[in-house]
């Protein structure tokens, strides 16, 4: 029997075929059936044991145990996990907690519940923060709420999401209150915008940029009240503890906070960008082609403080410079600007950093009408999607062929900072798509 030979274009015609087949319903409903499955999931691996130590947030359920029983919260996490579970210890944090003490008091009282339990209370409380902060940003640009449930499925099949979510973190929530602090702007409600502000100021140091962006267009009011909530707040730690607990913060984590991940493959942020590319990277084959960063320590990386703090100021030159240079420019587009660049201005930077630019893609695309604008939400999505450090090393083992390790050269630590570039070129593009981008919105 001879079977039929068909040409590549052939072929490629019959694929698109397909693909114009393929009901528009179909598709939607793929996406948010793949969405649901992946949050159930994580719903039920949230609670096993087995996975405690791997999410950030047994640290500060540990920090507010430590509080409660009168002993100082900076302490190894390691060790305090020692000291309060008899289990085994399954996480990689072999240091201090780099959280603030505001988020080990938010757990003082939650450290009275099971530690199951407050994963599964703080994992649905952030999957609501996402829902009700997307159906704001629909709202805020006219679009229909029928969008949000395929938006809050992509968010948790991206590579953010399904960190941020796995983690515990509270990306989630600062996404809301960046949402919140937009709105309430442009409603004239500087003193809830300012609140809103001010709490992402405290639980996280996150939004610094907008602090700035904001002074530059001179919305003082909301600038004042942002900077009375942590002041308020770490005075309160303050008469609780004589201060004991915000001077251990600020000498042991504020100053070093980043002396053990500022060299990692994985860290996004531009104030450690010049450590990592001066770092060096070993590799190591895991089993097949499959390849790993190797570093010493449970991948901590000890940096010399010279080269943390030239890195960090020049991390904050270029925010504050690409914030001066679009002074003049709308204030939409700027504070999605000082937005990117509030997620690439922490010492440390994750992936799941990235969630609180769920606000700005949700705006955007309803804008998306020619290559400006297109290219401006792609090179937004790409880092929420894309896990650059693995392709870039597993690209590197797999064309050296290594066995047991090898420095990385320049390459691949330039490869693994795609996401960083892009949310680069995305500020950039801002200003450049700044007048398709408004028109379209007011049409």
């Amino acid at each position: 029997m001879r079977l039929s030979v068909f040409s590549m274009q052939e072929r490629l015609d019959f694929i698109s075929e397909i693909g114009r087949r393929l009901p528009e319903d179909f598709i939607r409903n793929s996406i948010i059936a793949a969405g649901v499955t992946i949050l159930l999931a994580q719903a039920f691996i949230c609670v096993l044991p087995l996975f405690y130590g791997i999410r950030d947030l047994h640290q500060d359920y540990l920090m507010g145990l430590a509080i409660r029983h009168g002993e100082n919260p900076y302490q190894n996490v390691k060790e305090l996990w020692d000291r309060y579970f008899n289990s085994q210890y399954r996480g990689s944090l072999d240091h201090i907690s780099p959280h603030t003490p505001v988020m080990a008091f938010i757990f003082v009282p939650l450290s009275y519940l099971p530690l199951w339990f407050v994963s599964l209370i703080w994992y649905l409380l952030s999957v609501f923060s996402v829902w009700i902060g997307v159906g704001i940003a629909l709202r805020l640009t006219n679009q229909s709420l029928n969008l949000r449930p395929i938006i809050i499925s992509l968010f948790a099949i991206s590579l953010a999401g399904r960190h941020e979510l796995m983690m515990g973190q509270v990306n989630s929530f600062i996404f809301l209150l960046m949402v919140l602090c937009y709105r309430f702007i442009e409603e004239g409600k500087s003193v809830y915008a300012g609140i809103c502000l001010g709490i992402t100021l405290t639980l996280k140091f996150f939004g610094w940029p907008i602090l700035f962006f904001l002074i530059m267009h001179k919305n003082y009011r909301v600038v004042v009240v942002s900077l009375l909530v942590p002041l308020f707040a770490y005075s309160t730690l303050l008469f609780y503890d004589n201060g004991d607990l915000i001077q251990s913060y600020f000498e042991d984590v504020v100053i070093d906070v980043d002396q053990y991940y500022a060299g990692s493959m994985g860290d996004l942020s531009l104030m450690s960008m010049l450590v990592k590319m001066q770092t060096r990277h070993q590799i190591e084959r895991v089993r097949g082609y499959h390849f790993k960063v190797a570093l010493p320590g449970k991948n901590l990386v000890p940096v010399e403080p010279s080269l943390r703090w030239q890195s960090r100021i020049f991390g904050f030159a270029i925010i504050v410079f690409m914030l001066v240079i679009v002074i003049q420019h709308n204030f939409a587009t700027g504070f999605h600007r000082a937005l990117i660049l509030s997620c690439l201005s922490s010492p440390i930077s994750w992936t799941h950093y990235l969630v609180p630019l769920l606000f700005s893609l949700t705006v955007l695309f309803p804008t998306i009408n020619d290559r400006k604008t297109l290219l401006t939400f792609c090179s937004l999505s790409i880092p929420l999607f894309l896990n650059a450090e693995v392709y870039a090393v597993n690209l590197y083992g797999w064309i050296s062929s290594i066995e047991t390790h090898g420095l990385a050269p320049g390459w691949v630590v330039a490869g693994a900072l795609i996401p960083t570039f892009c949310l680069i070129g995305a500020a950039c593009l801002l200003i450049i798509s700044e007048k398709e981008i408004l028109s379209r919105n007011e049409s």
